[in-house]
């Protein structure tokens, strides 16, 4: 996982999030590497969602609603 996937939720772990095969997929890299998505990738990748989600939807929310973009009931 590069620099990019460290600090928000990229295409990698979007690709994680939808991959719904059983074996787990492979994911194939512009340097030539191939990685094989395992159930301990996946959840690796599951939590780091988990935990960016937790760390920044809420000021992402408020900004909107600070914003006028969405409203509360």
């Amino acid at each position: 996982m590069g620099e990019q996937e460290a600090r928000a939720l990229s295409q990698y772990h979007h690709a994680i999030l939808a991959d719904a095969t059983r074996e787990g997929m492979k994911l194939y890299f512009g340097d030539g590497t191939v990685e094989q998505v395992t159930p301990e990738v996946r959840e690796k990748a599951r939590a780091f969602m988990q935990q960016t989600l937790e760390r920044d939807w809420p000021g992402y929310i408020g900004g909107l609603i600070a914003d006028g973009k969405i409203r509360t009931a």
